[in-house]
């Protein structure tokens, strides 16, 4: 249950099928979080998977146009997120991971 719970960033996929999610408990953890918009139901946790920086610090989210990977980017760093494989794909320097040649391939 997510009572008690809020969200500080959020993204849709483009056919609304996950949506991503830093959730906030009532401590003040936080975790990334896949969640299912038609039932609520958790997909996944992915908190683990973002290493570089601190989940406090993510000021975007984004979904590739497939929605299986998820970009996750703080002012510093980014990660691209592989959902099914649920791994990272890559992490990099930078605020926008659109803008490095390396990712691009992530978008499709």
């Amino acid at each position: 249950s997510f009572k008690g719970w809020f969200g500080e960033r959020i993204a849709l996929a483009s056919d609304a099928t996950h949506l991503a999610v830093v959730a906030v408990d009532r401590d003040l953890n936080r975790r990334l979080l896949v969640i299912r918009p038609a039932t609520g139901e958790m997909e996944q946790d992915l908190t683990d998977l973002v290493v570089k920086f601190s989940l406090k610090d993510v000021e975007r989210l984004s979904f590739s146009a497939t929605g299986t990977n998820l970009a996750v980017g703080s002012s510093e760093s980014f990660s691209v997120l592989d959902l099914p494989a649920r791994k990272a794909l890559f992490q990099g320097k930078g605020r926008f991971p659109a803008s490095h040649r390396q990712v691009q391939i992530w978008l499709l």
